[in-house]
């Protein structure tokens, strides 16, 4: 199944798209048509573009509160990887390639988070922070849903060597050697997983996207355009959120 996924989950409305939707970046493509691919993918979910707060994904491992703010530029990206609304009139968006869209919602409370997660924010536990920060505000854990969107899986993320971030018990079970290659198999999406359920999170609260950016070819990938990048278009998908009322 490709185009626009929309769906409920956990007291939350969630869209996302592939590549045949359109690029969503406008790094890649020109405004006018990044745009008119966001709006369809922002209605999906019944807001407009101005009642949608977009991450920036170039920004450092921070995140960004946005309290009662209720309205937007959608030109103006907020220069953060993770954001946090208590509005459920409210959408937040990104724009993913490989990376793992993180959405969370706590419907008791009216709090839902969006984390723009690669490598990096994952090795320095940037999202176990923001949920730190939530449930400072008064998030529980124990009733919050959380939803992976589609992201690179095992198969397709190899590396030579091993950070020393990831030198642990929790990322052992998430890395595999090739004995052929000699390459290492990482699992990101299911160290999140893990991580979440160590904070309190209930499993049956926690789903995953089955898709696999880096060898799924109706997804845009940074992984497969930096391979060839002469003949597979760089682009972004779409992710947005919002807590139902």
């Amino acid at each position: 199944m490709t185009g626009i996924q929309s769906f409920e989950f956990g007291g939350m409305a969630i869209a996302e798209s592939d590549k045949s939707v359109g690029n969503m970046d406008p790094r890649f493509g020109t405004y006018r048509e990044v745009f008119e691919n966001r709006e369809n993918l922002i209605g999906e979910i019944g807001l407009k573009l101005e009642k949608v707060a977009v991450i920036d994904p170039l920004s450092p491992n921070e995140f960004v509160d946005l309290g009662d703010k209720t309205r937007f530029n959608i030109y103006e990206p907020i220069q953060a990887n993770g954001l946090i609304t208590r509005n459920p009139g409210v959408g937040l968006m990104l724009n993913p390639a490989d990376c793992i869209p993180l959405a969370l919602s706590d419907i008791d409370t009216g709090i839902t988070g969006l984390a723009h997660l690669g490598w990096r924010g994952i090795v320095s536990d940037f999202h176990k922070k923001m949920i730190d920060h939530m449930t400072k505000s008064g998030l529980d854990v124990s009733t919050t849903h959380a939803y992976l969107g589609p992201s690179i899986q095992a198969k397709s993320y190899l590396g030579k060597d091993r950070a020393e971030e990831q030198k642990t018990d929790l990322w052992d079970e998430c890395i595999t050697k090739n004995p052929e290659t000699g390459l290492f198999h990482f699992d990101f999406p299911k160290f999140v997983t893990k991580q979440l359920v160590e904070l309190g999170f209930a499993e049956k609260n926690i789903r995953k996207s089955e898709v696999d950016t880096g060898a799924d070819h109706q997804y845009f990938s940074f992984t497969r355009h930096k391979s060839d990048p002469e003949n597979i278009p760089d682009g972004r998908n779409g992710f947005v959120v919002r807590q139902l009322s």
